[in-house]
């Protein structure tokens, strides 16, 4: 496994040598089995989500794999330029960051790096315990932001976004008026 700098792209400053030793040692049957110690934290719609105890305020994604590392690269480009179309838009995102290790010849994954968020400020968690007109405030927020991607659609010919905007996916944080889409 060769680190190429071209692979890397993001304003984390990942430890990529430590992402490279975690998937070589992986088993992803039985994550406890891994001499770095990781804890799954959940699941997207196609990836892992958990984070490694040697790197405190990051959770990371691992997408499925790919057939070679210019498959991996040309998602990676295609998420950034997904991500600078959303913040465009008016969408607040987290800090990011990709990191992609070829297994082999024929395997290759991608990592999506992003800083974490206590799970009490998950949507789906905070308004449990928001007042109802916090809960209105941040609904407010999310929909305001929503309609930020329907503005940049519709005045876009080239672009079309689309976000998975379910309460669980923002992020509420009391000093930033703006919700973050994790």
């Amino acid at each position: 496994m060769e680190l190429n700098k071209k692979q890397f792209q993001g304003n984390m400053n990942i430890d990529k040598a430590l992402i490279f030793k975690f998937e070589k040692q992986l088993d992803p049957q039985d994550l406890s089995a891994s001499k770095i110690r990781a804890k799954l934290i959940g699941y997207g719609e196609i990836s892992a989500i958990f984070e490694l105890e040697a790197m405190p305020g990051v959770v990371f994604k691992r997408m499925p794999m790919f057939s070679n590392v210019d498959e991996a690269n040309t998602y990676s480009k295609k998420y950034y330029k997904y991500c600078e179309f959303l913040k465009q838009a008016g969408v607040n995102l987290p800090k990011d960051e990709t990191v992609i290790v070829e297994k082999s010849k024929t395997l290759t994954v991608l990592y999506i790096a992003q800083e974490k968020f206590d799970s009490k400020t998950l949507g789906n968690k905070v308004i449990d315990i928001l007042s109802e007109k916090e809960i209105k405030k941040f609904a407010h927020k999310i929909l305001e932001t929503i309609y930020g991607v329907w503005r940049f659609n519709k005045s876009n010919t080239d672009v079309e976004l689309a976000i998975d905007s379910q309460i669980s996916n923002w992020v509420y944080i009391k000093e930033n008026p703006n919700p973050v889409l994790y």
